[in-house]
């Protein structure tokens, strides 16, 4: 128990955030998981027909974002419009924090040829 202690949570996580070992089962860190996966979920069980402004808050939800949403235009139609440059997010979705994300598929993009990558920071 005594290692636990001298465990400090923010050089922990910023250890996580570059990449480097750290230990993810500080109270902390474990509650940040257990928000993301509730996330995750919401996202997972609601995106088949939620709205593009759904979708933009769930995917905050996950990113733990708290910054505001545009405000919501007169019609549904233009909302997409309003909201066309802002990520798009389909489920199923998961990951660990909700933030520092790594995706790297194998798949590659049929446009370009060259594999996928996004970085979520």
């Amino acid at each position: 128990m005594e290692a636990m202690e001298k465990i400090d949570d923010a050089e922990n996580e910023a250890r996580m955030k570059r990449g480097e070992l750290y230990y993810a089962f500080t109270p902390a860190l474990i509650a940040q998981r257990e928000r993301c996966k509730k996330a995750c979920n919401r996202l997972n069980q609601e995106t088949g027909d939620a709205s593009r402004r759904r979708r933009l808050e769930l995917w905050k939800d996950i990113a733990n974002d708290k910054s505001p949403h545009p405000p919501q235009a007169a019609t549904q139609e233009e909302d997409d419009i309003l909201l066309q440059d802002v990520s798009y997010v389909e489920g199923p979705i998961k990951c660990d924090y909700g933030y520092n994300v790594m995706y790297d598929s194998l798949l590659p993009d049929p446009c370009s040829r060259a594999p996928f990558k996004l970085t979520l920071s």
